[in-house]
């Protein structure tokens, strides 16, 4: 097959001065299947961004180097024509997706590009045809799965009938099942059509199970370049931080405990304004010093579960109450004090105009001034590893980087209950521990904290309790041994396979 994709001594700075790229070289054939894989931040997105052409076009920096896509110069033609040969595939779909029906959806691109309508016709119906989604036309894109979403977007892209598609972590927010309903429709196009894929992927399972070639980034630069079987070797995932070890219980991971209550949903139910039923009779206590992870398939209502916590919605019918105080009528003000929530997407959130101003807000609100700020925010920001970050505006920090950034702010603001939604999109296994240890380890035993993740190694060694849910209802409640033997988890297993040990034998000094 012949080359379709040459990056050549390719180096990128922003205008802040940080390197994201440093000489890096890669040529891709016709018909490959590559992983991209590394910590954050180590230039994948960036390099995303040069292979589309977002790079030199729309995102600035000093550029040096060299990329071609199907012999096409992306610093010599416009993002509009370079669309054509090579389409890309965001984090989370939503941001690609515009329109009130799925037909509309994968028409709008060639509309804008001004095809003919008969051809933008045959066009859709054979892009939604590969991606599986045939009778999914009149459906609205806010009506689907995470997985579906994400299978939209790559059709939208499709209609295009690019030679390379580039996908930049598509499934960091999907839970396992739509996971894999992603991945084999890009196994599919591949194999099928030849079409060659490029995908920004952390999940070492996932990577060694599909991709034909693996390349490691560490710093800007590609440090390994091969064979899966090869490059995704034990000692060099464990050095990047992308090892898939066992699960096993960490040191600092909690027993459990019988605390005071502190929240209890009592058969609550919500609907949103569309009629859709979100939570359904939903009865919950949560306790001082649990860590609870909550699980679940997309639109099962975590999301909406935990948003009840802080007062940012209020039951249909039933009462939520926060430390005895009901969230119908007690004041905003106090729920945030209480409740703390860090939003599956950082950049919703984040409102400071410096990573030191983020961190320091919350502090002020508490009423903390002049010196114990800085102090307070140097140890936390050092807890966090954004140390050397205070001064950067949160807009020039990597995807992992702006996570750490929202949860170091609300921890420094020591909520009774702290929530993460998703917290660990964009970060390396290692990294996620990290980020978990520092914050049972900064909040105390006394905090109960409540993770929502679609990753079950993190929650057989961290959770005292999984809760899953399912079309707005809590259908289990117990502990991770218990969960891992329940049947609604199977399909986690196709995904993060080796936490299958856990139905065998727990050890929790292991």
């Amino acid at each position: 097959m012949g080359e379709v994709v040459r990056v050549e001594n390719l180096s990128f700075s922003y205008p802040n001065g940080r390197r994201a790229l440093d000489s890096v070289s890669l040529s891709i054939s016709q018909g490959e299947f590559v992983a991209v894989m590394g910590p954050s931040p180590s230039g994948k997105s960036t390099l995303v961004y040069a292979l589309s052409g977002l790079i030199p076009h729309c995102v600035k920096g000093e550029i040096k180097g060299s990329v071609k896509v199907d012999g096409l110069d992306t610093r010599e033609h416009p993002v509009a024509e370079l669309a054509k040969r090579v389409g890309v595939i965001l984090q989370d779909p939503e941001a690609q997706l515009l329109e009130l029906r799925a037909v509309d959806e994968v028409a709008l691109p060639l509309e804008n590009l001004g095809v003919p309508a008969e051809e933008i016709r045959l066009r859709v119906g054979e892009a939604l045809e590969m991606v599986g989604l045939r009778g999914y036309e009149e459906r609205s894109p806010s009506e689907l799965s995470g997985g579906e979403k994400q299978r939209l977007a790559i059709a939208s892209v499709l209609a295009l009938r690019p030679k390379v598609i580039v996908l930049d972590e598509p499934t960091a927010n999907v839970d396992p099942p739509g996971t894999l309903q992603v991945y084999e429709t890009l196994k599919r196009l591949n194999e099928e059509h030849g079409l060659t894929v490029i995908v920004v992927e952390n999940k070492v399972e996932v990577a060694r199970r599909y991709a034909k070639r693996a390349v490691l980034m560490e710093g800007g630069r590609v440090v390994a370049d091969g064979e899966p079987s090869k490059v995704l070797r034990s000692d060099v995932l464990a050095r990047l931080g992308l090892d898939a070890r066992p699960a096993r219980r960490p040191a600092k991971a909690r027993a459990g405990s019988r605390g005071r209550e502190v929240v209890r949903f009592e058969e609550v139910s919500f609907r949103y304004p569309d009629g859709t039923l979100a939570l359904d009779h939903v009865d919950l206590t949560l306790r001082e010093g649990e860590v609870v992870f909550l699980m679940g398939r997309n639109g099962s209502g975590k999301s909406t579960l935990v948003k009840h916590m802080n007062g940012l919605l209020k039951p249909s019918s039933g009462r939520v109450l926060v430390d005895g105080c009901d969230t119908r009528t007690c004041p905003t003000y106090r729920l945030s004090r209480i409740v703390g929530l860090v939003f599956q997407n950082p950049a919703h959130q984040i409102v400071g105009e410096s990573v030191y101003d983020e961190i320091a807000m919350g502090l002020r609100h508490l009423g903390v001034g002049g010196d114990d700020v800085r102090r307070e925010v140097a140890r936390i920001a050092r807890a966090f590893e954004l140390e050397d970050k205070l001064d950067m505006i949160p807009e020039e920090l990597s995807v992992g980087e702006l996570k750490r950034l929202m949860i170091a702010s609300i921890v420094a603001m020591r909520p009774k209950v702290l929530v993460l939604d998703e917290p660990m999109t964009g970060m390396t296994s290692a990294h996620s521990r990290r980020v978990l240890d520092t914050v049972l380890g900064m909040l105390g035993e006394s905090s109960t904290i409540v993770v929502i993740t679609h990753d079950p190694r993190l929650a057989f060694e961290y959770a005292t309790r999984v809760v899953v849910m399912s079309r707005g209802r809590v259908v289990q409640d117990g502990s991770p041994e218990v969960l891992a033997r329940c049947e609604l988890l199977s399909s986690y297993l196709e995904v993060v396979p080796d936490v299958q040990v856990w139905r065998h034998n727990r050890d929790p000094q292991a």
